[in-house]
């Protein structure tokens, strides 16, 4: 039986425009805020980022949350203590992050689509990959024009011990829920990001979003492909026995 639908945010439940651009902009106003306390090239700040995400994606820390193990391995790379490194995550929240709202907007509908599942007692998670502070995600969700109060689980940085894609997210949102990978979907619009993971669990998944363009891994196929969430309903209706 189905009990929770998890959602990813940017590009699912969220408009970030240009997908390139938005991370451009994401990543120069975090680069620009560790560059003000360091000094250092920003090159070498920036890659010093992306080995630190990289190696937490590849091997999740599991008993240590994501931000905790970004905090050690920048703080280590850049030669700082651990709370300096954490001050300046803090005061990039703080003072730049707002800067993502002028390019971040609601996706038509989602509004109507989740509240729609909660009325139906469907338990809604956001699924988003857990890199940044739950506050960033608690904005993006508003942003995106919706109200926190209706996800009952969050995935961010300071809870959750694993990134996307590695199975071991996917398996934390699942013992967070206290339920089986048959009692859950997964809705996201990057194959890699959000449905290969999903799948090796044996959760059934939903690819939002153009596909004609994409490879998938055999046995690891999406269960549906929808080019616009609000087709998502149809869906629950007709494969999940839901009353919509």
């Amino acid at each position: 039986m189905l009990r929770y639908i998890f959602f990813d945010l940017d590009g699912t439940l969220g408009n970030t425009g240009d997908r390139e651009e938005y991370v451009q902009l994401f990543t120069s106003l975090f680069i620009e805020t560790v560059y003000e306390e360091v000094k250092l090239p920003k090159k070498i700040i920036l890659q010093y980022v992306i080995t630190s995400l990289d190696e937490i994606r590849k091997k999740p820390p599991l008993t240590r949350t994501v931000l905790d193990v970004f905090t050690e391995k920048m703080s280590h790379r850049l030669n700082i203590t651990y709370s300096r490194f954490m001050n300046t995550i803090n005061r990039f929240y703080e003072t730049r992050f707002f800067e993502l709202k002028r390019i971040y907007s609601p996706i038509p509908g989602n509004r109507d689509i989740v509240e729609l599942l909660i009325k139906k007692r469907l338990n809604i998670g956001v699924a988003t990959d857990p890199i940044t502070r739950k506050v960033a995600v608690i904005y993006r969700i508003k942003w995106a024009g919706l109200d926190p109060t209706y996800f009952s689980i969050i995935s961010n940085g300071e809870e959750f011990h694993a990134a996307k894609p590695h199975v071991e997210f996917f398996k934390e949102l699942l013992r967070k829920a206290g339920i089986g990978a048959d009692e859950a979907i997964m809705v996201g619009d990057s194959y890699t990001q959000d449905i290969v993971g999903a799948k090796q669990l044996g959760m059934d998944a939903v690819l939002v979003g153009d596909s004609n363009s994409q490879e998938f891994v055999e046995g690891l196929e999406p269960d549906f492909i929808i080019d616009d969430i609000s087709k998502l309903l149809k869906i629950i209706k007709t494969h999940y026995n839901v009353n919509i």
